[in-house]
């Protein structure tokens, strides 16, 4: 359908639809806010929000962060957990860069086989093949490897002062000569055990030690802000022997994982490295609110402080356990939620700031079901986020979001946390991108995730423009164009 001037001068209409009304004044092909092509309606960019990205500028620094998820825990990061190698066939799947393996040798029952052990009288190592092919199993498939190992087997005399009412975690031995022999029997088992996993000449990345401030706070049963100062000490005091020859080896350590519940510790954690010279080649947090801006905050505030002394300047931040558990009624509700996922996307837009100061990400989890929300959208920011950040202006109040773009592919990621549903525009500036490129964009509402079709959200090559974004409160999208 085509309105001529001669035919009629202004025309009023109204769309019932969408509760507007448009008034058109000769224009040949436009009806003042509404573009007619080939007897469909479309709306003009003219009639939301427009919010604008900047193809050329710098939205921040270079996104090369691994991100990947955990495996193990209490049950063992051995193959005799059935579930850790479904679990990495999940991260190749969802083209994950690095998996954090967790074993508690204080409580895992792989100690059955004797990794530990004593003859006679002295403390012994072995390897366990269950163990080092978990390990080959991960850098088979090109994936990277950071251990994180806690507690200490029951063979040694621990510092059973320091256990919590629940029976502690990840004890450690007592001052003296079983700390010493256990430090000794640690390098020697993680050594061999890269060597045996990956080559003579791999390694790894251990974390040995698990929320010192945590799950070690107490002395003599009771918890205090005083008992996880000391056992974050004690902790660091452990570690340094042992971070200091797997580094001489080749490895690269990290350390002490505290975790968000303790962000007042950090500050205290890195002085106590620095006063005990310890060089860590990454920091290492746990948090439980993904989304949460203080916590990261606190954690990059303490890592810059430690890359002022010597020795420490290249030290990088690794979440290696991340969940969404504070806010959540459920962990379903954190993970197969558009509000869980836009918890998520938040946290990695916090990252996309400190994307400098960043080696990686990891959530802790182990589902290997790729159906999840919580895998659509990782999958999606692994397949789709580009190294270069653009600028992205005009966001009405509870609207937020990120944009990456190289020449000939853009990313976007959008949400609306406010109370208001949002009809938006996307405004590309400074890009040549052409009509042939082909957009896709994804929905999550509620526990649904869906492509939205793109009779009701398309690209304007002339324009410049992909409009209409319609996003209702809790409601989140992916965009790629390419």
């Amino acid at each position: 359908m085509r309105f001529k001037s001669k035919e009629l001068s202004c025309l009023f209409l109204t769309c019932s639809i969408l509760s507007i009304t448009f008034v058109a004044c000769q224009k040949q092909g436009i009806v003042d806010g509404l573009q007619i092509r080939s007897g469909a309606l479309h709306l003009s960019t003219a009639s939301f929000p427009v919010i604008a990205t900047d193809l050329t500028s710098n939205g921040g620094p270079d996104i090369t962060y691994k991100r990947g998820m955990s495996a193990g825990g209490n049950g063992g990061f051995t193959d005799l957990n059935t579930a850790n190698q479904p679990s990495i066939d999940a991260d190749v799947y969802l083209n994950m860069g690095i998996v954090n393996g967790i074993r508690n040798i204080y409580k895992d029952p792989q100690l059955g086989s004797g990794e530990f052990y004593l003859d006679g009288s002295t403390y012994k190592i072995r390897e366990s093949a269950d163990y080092t092919n978990m390990l080959a199993y991960v850098l088979s498939h090109n994936l990277e490897l950071m251990n994180q190992v806690g507690g200490t087997p029951p063979i040694y005399p621990l510092a059973t002062q320091y256990l919590d009412t629940a029976g502690d975690y990840v004890p450690l031995p007592t001052v003296g000569a079983s700390m010493s022999a256990f430090q000794q029997n640690f390098i020697d088992w993680a050594s061999k055990a890269d060597s045996i996993a990956g080559g003579p000449s791999y390694h790894s990345i251990w974390i040995a030690h698990q929320e010192p401030a945590h799950t070690l706070g107490y002395l003599n049963g009771i918890e205090t802000d005083a008992a996880k100062l000391t056992n974050i000490g004690r902790f660091i005091r452990y570690w340094k022997p042992i971070a200091a020859a797997l580094r001489a080896k080749g490895a690269r350590v990290g350390g002490v994982q505290d975790n968000s519940a303790n962000a007042p510790f950090y500050q205290a954690t890195v002085d106590s490295l620095v006063n005990n010279q310890v060089d860590l080649d990454f920091l290492t947090f746990q948090f439980y609110d993904w989304g949460n801006r203080s916590d990261l905050d606190a954690a990059i505030a303490s890592l810059k402080s430690y890359r002022t002394h010597p020795g420490t300047a290249n030290t990088k931040l690794i979440v290696d356990r991340g969940m969404w558990l504070n806010g959540f009624a459920s962990k379903t509700d954190c993970i197969n939620t558009s509000q869980g996922m836009i918890r998520y996307l938040q946290g990695e837009r916090n990252y996309m700031d400190y994307a400098d100061l960043i080696y990686a990400h990891i959530f802790d989890d182990q589902h290997t079901d790729t159906t999840l929300m919580e895998f659509k959208v990782c999958g999606w920011l692994n397949k789709n986020v580009l190294p270069k950040r653009r600028t992205l202006t005009g966001l009405p109040t509870g609207v937020d979001g990120f944009v990456t773009s190289n020449t000939t592919k853009l990313s976007a990621a959008m949400w609306n946390t406010s109370t208001n549903p949002q009809n938006l525009t996307l405004q590309l500036n400074n890009t040549s991108f052409s009509q042939s490129k082909n957009l896709i964009v994804m929905k999550g509402t509620d526990t649904v995730y869906r492509a939205v079709p793109s009779s009701q959200t398309s690209w304007n090559a002339a324009a410049k423009t992909i409009s209409v974004i319609n996003l209702k409160p809790n409601e989140f999208v992916l965009i790629t164009l390419q």
